[in-house]
């Protein structure tokens, strides 16, 4: 995503994504966000939290996940994994 396209947006869009190591040895899925106000902030998710966004989002790859909305993507997830719907 350019940045003048970035700058428009009216809700946290996702920037990047990837893989890594978690301190537990498990992946861990570390999400890019840029904010409404530009604001670039990671957000990590654990394996199984990693899994159901990727189930829930219809993703085929984390390269998928570029440029979609944030709370678009979130929302279901956190559903799923707060309602044992898994």
């Amino acid at each position: 995503m350019s940045r003048s396209l970035a700058q428009g947006m009216e809700e946290p869009v996702v920037i990047g994504v990837d893989i890594t190591a978690g301190h537990d040895g498990t992946a861990e899925m570390v999400v890019q966000v840029r904010h409404e106000n530009g604001v670039v902030a990671p957000v990590v998710l654990d394996q199984d939290t990693s899994l159901e966004l990727m189930r829930t989002s219809g993703a085929a790859s984390t390269a998928e996940l570029i440029g979609r909305p944030w709370r678009a993507l979130f929302r279901p997830t956190l559903k799923a994994t707060t309602c044992g719907d898994a």
